[in-house]
């Protein structure tokens, strides 16, 4: 950093006289003073001095106090000189032809060691992210300034999964799921007791009821076509539940579709054909 040089300064001002004027009288009294005579002032400037606090740019002093003007001005230029063309500077920046998108290379002069670093890029190769929707997936893009967002929604939720939505029994109303987490619940009848196993993913239905309180009738009483026929039973109870298999297929026959059954007293029902064409039957009557 330089420092004040000035050591024999004949410094001198120009020539410029503040004395009173001999016409018209001199001023401020009586009045009227002249426009004041231009006046311009040489110096050298090893012969001015800065002494104020050091001149600083960040970290780094550029200007010391007590240093003349003619050293301050070269320490300036200096400063800035050498920033510019510094090393940490000394970069290229080309668009070129190059298989990828970014290549960065380094060269360090010997003789200086100024080092230039070379960016070279090629717009051509920038990636491209592609994003596509498959079976079932949609994919939807918004654009807000320099910002894209992408959007990936599930659009078919159950189609394709081995999954059974409905529940089908026949001469009922279909049991249809409303959602993927609804809930499919069993009602036990008279009877019937159900229990579940949640380890082992088990549903049991039992027969509540005692063996000696259904009675199986093996004399096979045949419904006619198109009509009824009577089953008595000993239970002494309307609160009883019904089953009817065609002896014949030995299917179970269904309520409702094939035939119907009602109460007609504490130990009577009758079945009657409903789509089942009539034939022999095995009914059992449980209460």
């Amino acid at each position: 950093m330089a420092t004040n040089t000035c050591t024999t300064c004949g410094c001198k001002k120009c020539g410029c006289s503040d004395n009173a004027l001999v016409s018209p009288a001199p001023c401020p009294t009586p009045a009227g003073c002249p426009d004041p005579i231009a006046c311009s002032e040489v110096f050298d400037a090893e012969c001015v001095v800065y002494t104020g606090l050091d001149i600083e740019c960040i970290d780094q002093v550029v200007v010391e106090t007590d240093t003349n003007l003619a050293d301050a001005l070269n320490d300036i230029i200096t400063f800035f000189c050498e920033f510019i063309t510094g090393p940490d500077l000394g970069s290229v920046v080309e668009v070129c032809d190059t298989n990828n998108y970014l290549d960065i290379t380094s060269e360090t002069d010997p003789e200086t060691g100024v080092t230039t670093y070379t960016i070279c890029f090629d717009p051509t190769q920038l990636p491209v992210v592609a994003l596509a929707s498959g079976t079932g997936i949609s994919v939807t893009s918004n654009v807000v300034g320099n910002t894209t967002t992408y959007t990936v929604t599930n659009t078919d939720r159950g189609s394709l999964q081995n999954i059974f939505k409905n529940i089908a029994v026949a001469g009922q109303n279909t049991v249809i799921a409303d959602s993927n987490n609804d809930t499919l619940t069993f009602v036990a009848g008279t009877g019937i007791s159900i229990t579940t196993n949640n380890i082992t993913d088990q549903i049991t239905i039992t027969n509540s009821l005692a063996a000696s309180a259904a009675k199986k009738y093996a004399d096979l009483p045949t419904i006619p076509a198109a009509g009824s026929v009577v089953v008595a039973h000993n239970l002494n109870t309307t609160d009883v539940v019904v089953s009817v298999i065609d002896d014949n297929t030995n299917i179970a026959l269904v309520h409702g579709v094939d035939y119907v059954w009602a109460t007609t007293g504490l130990n009577t029902i009758s079945v009657s054909d409903a789509a089942f064409g009539g034939g022999a039957v095995r009914v059992t009557v449980i209460g």
